[in-house]
């Protein structure tokens, strides 16, 4: 089943569950327990899905600055 095709609960219901395992797993390994992330989900990249545990203004900066380095083949190092 494609994203587009699942009805608002499905959806929603999914997008909880991804947000609960990724936030476990930060925390599990860093012992944060309550890292900020957002976590996109798409079939058609003009059409992403997301959940997030920070405000919008913190997820634009964020994936600009993401969006920045990927184009410019930038990595952090280690």
């Amino acid at each position: 089943m494609k994203l587009d095709e699942m009805t608002e609960p499905q959806l929603t219901r999914l997008m909880n569950v991804c947000a609960t395992v990724v936030r476990e797993a930060i925390h599990q390994e860093t012992g944060n327990s309550k890292p900020m992330f957002v976590l996109l989900v798409f079939d058609d990249p003009k059409i992403a899905q997301y959940v997030s545990t920070c405000d919008r203004s913190t997820i634009v900066e964020a994936l600009r600055e993401a969006a920045n380095r990927l184009e410019k083949r930038e990595d952090l190092s280690r």
